[in-house]
């Protein structure tokens, strides 16, 4: 991610279901390193299919955000997400214990969080392209559609697509609330 900063993802293949762990890693010059565990933001909850990850990365995500990464996996129809902070994302931890550093991020309501349909046989979508479409110039009306309070973006929000093993084409907007 930077010249001493790394994400690492590990997967154990020998276990049914395979299961990743996540890893900061931080090169401290000229050759000590620090390393971070992370919750996997698409644990594959029972899946048998073997976890393949997909990352995108949002630097400098206004107002707090340093960077949001965004996880896709095939083992999971649901996206995850890894943060690193200016300001605390939460209220149950010391500030000091989450900002600056990354964590594995919820969403407070879950329903808000981009998931896959299921395919016409009711089996799970695989997400097998994944982007980031920063083109907007426009504000959005209503960006999260179940959401009274939100009657319009602040400004433009940058669109996440994911297109899935069977040709469908989902998108979502990334709001940072």
């Amino acid at each position: 991610m930077e010249n001493n900063l790394f994400l690492a993802i590990h997967t154990a293949t020998n276990v049914t279901p395979a299961s990743s762990v996540y890893h900061i890693i931080t090169r401290q010059p000229p050759a000590a390193f620090a390393f971070q565990k992370l919750a996997d933001p698409v644990d594959p909850f029972g899946s048998d299919k073997m976890p393949h990850h997909s990352i995108l990365r949002l630097k400098d995500f206004e107002p707090d955000l340093q960077d949001l990464l965004i996880v896709s996996s095939t083992a999971s129809t649901e996206i995850g997400l890894l943060s690193r902070s200016k300001a605390p994302l939460a209220t149950d931890k010391p500030a000091e214990s989450i900002t600056g550093v990354f964590t594995t991020t919820e969403l407070l309501d879950d329903t808000k969080r981009p998931t896959l349909p299921m395919t016409e046989s009711m089996d799970d979508s695989t997400p097998v392209g994944f982007a980031i479409d920063l083109s907007s110039k426009d504000k959005v009306y209503k960006p999260i559609p179940a959401d009274e309070e939100l009657e319009e973006s602040p400004g433009p929000l940058p669109g996440l697509w994911v297109l899935t093993h069977e040709g469908v084409l989902c998108s979502w907007w990334v709001v940072y609330t």
